[in-house]
């Protein structure tokens, strides 16, 4: 009776163990986020994974989800490219704190700009700053997910 008692707490200790770890190595930025105010070229509600050299957002949109995959290894990566328009971004994980550079050349010149995100301490809050107005997102409710989908 004993022993299987003891089973029981050492296999309970694991498993908190284990749980602890996972959680202490996911980025804060993970998650399911609700907009509370800013820019409305932002999507209300989006879903960011970070792992060790990607930073992946998806989203609602008209036409069902639709996903943004960056790599964060400070290198120099394509954006987008047309005619005589070449887009270009640069990208960097650093804690709770994603930044991007994108860098737009053109014949007409070249111009940049670098978007924030980034968690506060206690990893309820999510503020992106950049081009546009500063925009508050609160993460999402956990139980939430229970009685809607998300992105």
């Amino acid at each position: 009776m004993i022993k299987r008692v003891l089973s029981n707490v050492w296999i309970l200790l694991v498993c908190a163990v284990v749980v602890i770890v996972v959680v202490r190595g996911r980025s804060g930025l993970n998650g399911t986020w609700i907009k509370q105010s800013g820019d409305r070229t932002i999507p209300d509600e989006i879903t960011i994974k970070v792992t060790r050299n990607q930073f992946k957002e998806r989203w609602f949109d008209g036409a069902g989800v639709s996903t943004i995959t960056v790599l964060c290894d400070g290198a120099e990566h394509s954006w987008s490219s047309a005619d005589v328009v070449k887009i270009t971004y640069r990208a960097v994980l650093k804690g709770n704190t994603f930044l991007i550079t994108k860098r737009m050349r053109s014949p007409l010149g070249e111009t940049a700009y670098t978007e924030r995100w980034a968690v506060n301490e206690n990893s309820h809050t999510l503020v992106v700053t950049g081009l546009g107005p500063e925009t508050v997102f609160e993460r999402r409710p956990l139980l939430a997910s229970l009685f809607s989908g998300t992105p």
